[in-house]
């Protein structure tokens, strides 16, 4: 309801948040993320991003991606997809995702990523089109534009009751032709401490150079109660440990977003 504030819940260590200032906030520290997409038919990719930041106080975000990237053509207007925030110690992980395309490998398969469902529901510890099978559409489904686009090889809706099976509105991005409607599986990577569901309301061309510009609404997230305070994302423990968020430096170095610096 407008003007008031969901109150996040708490379970099992892990908090679920769903009023969209606090989702915001999620993305206040522009934390490095792996973005993980999985279009009905086809093999579940994830890239490494970091150019990306909350726009606003409502959930949304924006992302720069390369239009090269094998993420870029599995993505389409309505698409659904997973932001995974890492920690420091899984820092040599983010550059090996990153150094892999996705339209060569089953990065899931080839860096024996352990995926999930977002909120750490139906772990799995191989690639997410062998398994994850669970129905986590109806956790994050919402009555607003739903999944379309996407390339790669996996079962459809029918093996997978996982896979959501909106019917989406067709969408006239270069990418796709008029009129392709697709589902999407929703993965996440398990050894994250925040999932965030988010749903690609428009993908703008002839903005940046060589590059999509990408505005989305984050839907519901999943967060670690070790890195929320109810208002910040951030680790709760001392400075400088490998639970330290990511941010990148660029030249394949990363520096760490700690707990916050006391007042006084």
């Amino acid at each position: 309801m407008d003007g008031q504030r969901a109150e996040a819940k708490t379970r099992d260590g892990i908090v679920c948040i769903t009023d969209r200032r606090q989702l915001s906030r999620l993305l206040y520290p522009n934390p490095v993320c792996l973005l993980s997409v999985a279009p009905e038919g086809k093999t579940p990719n994830v890239m490494t991003i970091s150019w990306l930041t909350a726009a606003d106080n409502n959930g949304t975000v924006l992302l720069s991606m390369n239009k090269r990237r094998h993420t870029a053509s599995l993505l389409g207007e309505g698409a659904m997809f997973v932001l995974s925030v890492p920690t420091y110690k899984l820092r040599n992980l983010v550059l090996r995702i990153g150094k892999l395309t996705g339209a060569k490998w089953d990065k899931f398969s080839t860096l024996k990523l352990a995926s999930c469902s977002p909120g750490w529901e139906h772990p799995s510890g191989s690639s997410p089109s062998e398994t994850d099978t669970s129905p986590v559409a109806k956790r994050a489904k919402t009555d607003e534009k739903t999944a379309t686009s996407g390339p790669g090889q996996q079962p459809t809706s029918a093996s997978h009751p996982g896979v959501q099976t909106t019917k989406p509105k067709a969408t006239t991005t270069p990418k796709e032709p008029e009129g392709t409607s697709r589902s999407y599986r929703l993965v996440a990577v398990s050894d994250c401490v925040c999932h965030i569901v988010c749903q690609l309301e428009k993908m703008v061309d002839e903005f940046i150079d060589g590059h999509w510009l990408l505005r989305a609404t984050m839907k519901k997230a999943w967060v670690r109660e070790t890195h929320w305070s109810g208002k910040n994302f951030c680790p709760k423990t001392a400075q400088g440990g490998d639970e330290d968020l990511l941010t990148f430096l660029g030249s394949q170095k990363f520096g760490r977003l700690a707990a916050p610096v006391a007042e006084g």
